[in-house]
């Protein structure tokens, strides 16, 4: 569900308690090198990062919260529901 105002939105997205259990095996393994591999794939403006070791940096801090995250929520059967601000 988009949240408008001119160009900039918020996005609501919901994951299943089924869905935060595959989230939370499949990050499972991923590490800075997946990251890297990952970044390398995608293609980036001038408003949305570059893809170099500084942005993967960045990016990487947040990983063992959000594996921790999934992890917990899966073991306690819980959904999920997370905001994208684009």
């Amino acid at each position: 569900m988009p949240l408008h105002e001119g160009d900039n939105y918020i996005r609501l997205l919901r994951h299943s308690a089924e869905q935060v259990s595959e989230v939370a095996a499949a990050s499972e393994p991923r590490d800075g090198r997946c990251l890297r591999d990952c970044f390398a794939t995608l293609t980036f403006d001038a408003d949305h990062g570059t893809g170099h070791a500084q942005d993967i940096a960045y990016t990487r801090t947040f990983l063992p919260g959000l594996k921790n995250f999934h992890r917990t929520a899966a073991q306690n059967d819980r959904a999920a529901i997370f905001t994208v601000d684009h």
